[in-house]
């Protein structure tokens, strides 16, 4: 049983992970992704004319939470099992939200830049306990938002998921003071900054689009680090070009084309990172070991560990 590593990052910033797909065996020198059986994957595509060409393919485990690189009608059809690693990045995701948060409503990049160029330029900002924010998409991640919000105290934190059940059980179960809204046209309106974390599906394709911004509140900010694909990104040019009041600041880890070089870097209030959501050395180490331990645990035992929905449906706890 042969094991390809896809990312071409994998080990870059600890070796436990590879030690441990070392010590299977299962690890050769120089071998070719057509002969693989397994693959750790990271972002690279996976689409049907890549899985043609590897006709021995029995899983491939994602390193990470998103998985819309991977075909996944092609691998059900063809017997070939999908994982990832649902846990490992949520925290540092959650956090990098924050982050940008805060980033957006100080004027941080801005006031950075313009130091740097010799203006002493000051921004009026805004404190969480004037905003409320909403979070659109109350899964692993975004509870985690929620929950990393609490010691901010903001005005008030809406959310709101079609999963109206497990926003419930957070509800009663997660101790955050959040309200549930029914409806999701209720948290645009009202909602003066709005984070999403939804998965990319072809549902939520263009999520982000010139309705929803049309929506939103006149100086409101918005936030993906989600998918690239959950937002129009022509919609959003449009709106921050013709309707310049309307979004007071938008921060962006994610992209439909990666990396990104588009129009949109143009504007001064985008705050942009090259997908670095889940970019720490915690969640890293864990995403690595978790990919290689459903991975070998797959073809040696049989074991699924992690399998995506749609291979497995699963209703897991949200861990802190």
């Amino acid at each position: 049983m042969r094991i390809f590593v896809g990312d071409e990052s994998f080990a870059k910033y600890d070796s436990l992970g590879l030690n441990m797909l070392k010590d299977s065996g299962m690890l050769e020198e120089f071998m070719c992704r057509d002969d693989a059986e397994g693959i750790i994957a990271g972002i690279e595509p996976y689409n049907e004319d890549v899985l043609k060409t590897i006709p021995n393919l029995r899983i491939i485990s994602r390193m990470g939470v998103g998985y819309d690189n991977v075909d996944i009608d092609y691998c059900r059809e063809h017997n070939i099992m999908v994982t990832y690693t649902p846990e490992a990045p949520a925290g540092s995701v959650a956090e990098l939200t924050i982050a940008q948060m805060l980033n957006l409503i100080r004027s941080l990049p801005r006031n950075n830049e313009e130091v740097k160029k010799g203006w002493w330029n000051k921004y009026l900002g805004k404190k969480f306990s004037e905003l409320t924010i909403g979070v659109i998409g109350v899964g692993r991640i975004g509870q985690r938002v929620i929950k990393r919000l609490q010691p901010f105290t903001p005005k008030e934190i809406l959310a709101y998921d079609i999963d109206t059940l497990k926003v419930e059980k957070f509800w009663i179960e997660g101790g955050c003071a959040f309200t549930d809204c029914l409806n999701v046209e209720t948290l645009i309106k009202d909602s003066d900054i709005i984070t999403v974390h939804i998965p990319m599906s072809a549902g939520n394709k263009n999520y982000l689009n010139k309705n929803f911004f049309k929506a939103m509140k006149n100086g409101s900010y918005l936030i993906n680090t989600s998918r690239g694909g959950i937002l129009n990104e022509c919609d959003l040019y449009e709106t921050l070009f013709h309707h310049s009041h309307k979004l007071a600041g938008v921060a962006l880890d994610v992209f439909f084309e990666e990396p990104y070089n588009g129009p949109l870097i143009k504007f001064n209030n985008i705050l942009m990172t090259p997908h670095v959501g889940s970019l720490t050395l915690e969640a890293r180490i864990a995403m690595e070991i978790g990919a290689v331990n459903s991975c070998v645990n797959f073809l040696s035992h049989g074991d699924v560990i992690n399998p995506v929905p749609e291979m497995e449906m699963t209703d897991e706890p949200i861990k802190n």
